[in-house]
């Protein structure tokens, strides 16, 4: 069975030693689980795991079309922080063309054929335009699923124990008023997360190079920098 997070809430309660949620109900807990949740994807992202990172589907661009974002048609997807990689291809080819990243801004250029280019700036990708309509693919960085209730899945299951020690922690100091019981908690937090990291990153080792495709990258790149 799915680990969900009220299997997570419940384990916090047993370290809060309130196995009966006298005062650490699953409503007081969420919002501690959540931001544990979002800690644990920024470390995720910071290291470059691929569990953080996702394509897109085939997106439609029409001719001079100069910005992607939130609000064009097509929009960007709705879970994306920044993009990793773009690929573009003429309707109806096979093959897919990587697009080059300009992060120091798109100053000089003109419209062709294809977009070729992109910056990603106030949360959109920025183009010079092309002159017929292309497809994208974008490989992007995104945020995971939000915690919304007490049946919502938990997909990081092996970071079980990291978000049961940060839950309880948190909520011991903020709704407990115990520092004591907190401190300690988070402590263990702190180690779960650091093993836990550990073991996805040493994971990507043994992984052999090859070429890239559209739907692989570079484990050591880091947004924004060249291959």
């Amino acid at each position: 069975m799915a680990l969900t997070a009220d299997e997570i809430m419940s384990r916090s309660r047993a370290a809060l030693n309130d196995r009966a949620g006298d005062l650490f109900t699953n409503e007081v807990l969420l919002p501690y689980l959540n931001n544990a949740w979002d800690e644990l994807q920024s470390e995720l992202q910071a290291h470059g795991l691929p569990v953080t990172t996702q394509t897109s589907s085939i997106l439609q661009i029409p001719a001079n079309t100069l910005v992607l974002n939130d609000i064009s048609a097509p929009p960007l997807p709705d879970n994306i922080i920044e993009p990793i990689d773009l690929y573009e291809r003429i309707p109806g080819a096979q093959n897919w063309s990587l697009m080059t990243e300009r992060p120091n801004g798109l100053f000089k250029g003109a419209p062709s054929t294809r977009l070729g280019v992109w910056r990603w700036e106030y949360d959109g990708l920025q183009f010079f335009g092309a002159t017929q309509p292309v497809e994208l693919l974008i490989r992007y960085t995104r945020t995971l699923p939000e915690i919304v209730g007490e049946a919502s899945p938990i997909l990081l299951v092996g970071a079980k124990l990291f978000l049961i020690y940060r839950t309880a922690g948190e909520a011991a100091i903020f709704v407990g008023q115990n520092t004591q019981r907190g401190d300690a908690l988070n402590i263990k937090a702190e180690w779960e997360k650091s093993k836990y990291i550990a073991t996805r990153v040493n994971g990507l080792q043994g992984i052999p190079a090859r070429k890239r495709g559209f739907a692989t990258r570079s484990m050591g790149r880091t947004h924004l920098l060249p291959f």
